[in-house]
């Protein structure tokens, strides 16, 4: 090759010359960059089983509240599930008079979910913290 047409090479690449006569370069994948991806992978699935830990153990709290309030939360989720559709329906109208009066029942809607929260912590007992689980992969 002429100087003119001399490519430059990137670290980790080689020069290759395909049967047209045009070259083109190409990655060297090195038995080290393998082994990288390898324990990428391994990472990742690691922080996926952490992760998925982490939420079944959410959840698992998330139930036993639900045991103890669950009149309370049905209405709180109906609430919330009312307020949710008003709030796509400000998005989806085009007069000002009809957004300020879905506004207004949105701010209506928010203090009965004050009110209802307010009297779930009245009501509720003083919850007694259950001993942490061990989530360490040793104990498992």
């Amino acid at each position: 090759m002429s100087e003119e047409n001399q490519v430059q090479v990137k670290e980790g690449y080689r020069l290759i010359q395909l049967k047209n006569g045009t070259t083109r370069q190409i990655k060297i994948i090195t038995d080290e960059m393998k082994q990288q991806r390898k324990q990428q992978k391994k990472l990742e699935k690691q922080q996926q089983k952490l992760q998925n830990a982490k939420q079944d153990q959410q959840e698992e709290i998330k139930q036993e509240e639900v045991k103890h309030e669950a009149p309370k939360n049905d209405q709180l989720t109906l609430l919330s599930q009312k307020l949710d559709q008003l709030t796509d329906l400000i998005l989806k109208t085009q007069s000002k008079q009809e957004k300020q009066n879905i506004k207004e029942e949105i701010q209506e809607v928010k203090q009965e979910m004050q009110e209802v929260k307010q009297e779930v912590k009245e009501e509720a007992p003083v919850k007694q913290e259950a001993p942490k689980k061990r989530t360490h992969p040793y104990f498992q």
